[in-house]
């Protein structure tokens, strides 16, 4: 699985849009197996679908881009903030919903669903 987390000064970026960097991990078997920080050359969306991205930890994103990237098969996990490497850690072990890294104020959760959506049938 490739994953893709927007970063400014070492924390997830408040808003993936206008982010001008994010790191690119690696993982299998629940392990980074590499990692890499990528300077935003063109449009975003296009440069995650390039480099085979399967998933997106961010902040806040526009619900145009979250469109885009879910049509492509990108899975976008928005709401979250912290220190980058903290961020990551919590998602590898599985412990990134547990509220320590929720944006404060924000209504976006797991995958994207304001907490609303999440709980309507």
């Amino acid at each position: 699985m490739r994953v893709a987390v927007p970063i400014c000064r070492c924390r997830v970026s408040p808003v993936f849009d206008v982010a001008r960097r994010y790191r690119v991990i690696d993982v299998h078997s629940g392990r980074i197996t590499d990692q890499a920080d990528h300077v935003v050359c063109g449009e975003p969306c296009r440069e995650l679908m390039e480099l085979a991205v399967d998933q997106l930890i961010c902040a806040g994103i526009t619900r145009e881009l979250q469109i885009r990237l879910r049509s492509h098969g990108i899975d976008v996990m928005a709401g979250f903030c912290g220190a980058i490497d903290e961020v990551i850690n919590a998602f590898l072990y599985g412990r990134l919903a547990d509220g320590d890294f929720n944006m404060p104020g924000s209504e976006w959760r797991h995958h994207g669903l304001p907490m609303a959506q999440k709980t309507k049938g």
